[in-house]
């Protein structure tokens, strides 16, 4: 299959393929950050939330590996 980009007057780049072996539904979100004196908020929608069984004020572990972010509870 091949992947199809779209200038848009900016530099678009092609997101690798998932290779996760989870059957679950792709879904995408554009999530803006919201900046609270020197720190940056990553308001994740309530369906997400309710999927990972997330709340309001859980600690999220984060990593970044070839340009892909991860979060994950922390423990």
């Amino acid at each position: 299959m091949k992947l199809k980009t779209k200038s848009v007057g900016s530099y678009v780049r092609n997101m690798p393929q998932n290779t996760s072996d989870d059957t679950t539904a792709n879904t995408s979100y554009i999530i803006t950050l919201v900046e609270d004196g020197d720190d940056l908020i990553l308001p994740l929608p309530d369906e997400i939330l309710k999927n990972l069984d997330w709340n309001e004020g859980d600690d999220l572990e984060w990593s970044i590996i070839n340009s892909v972010i991860t979060l994950k509870k922390a423990q």
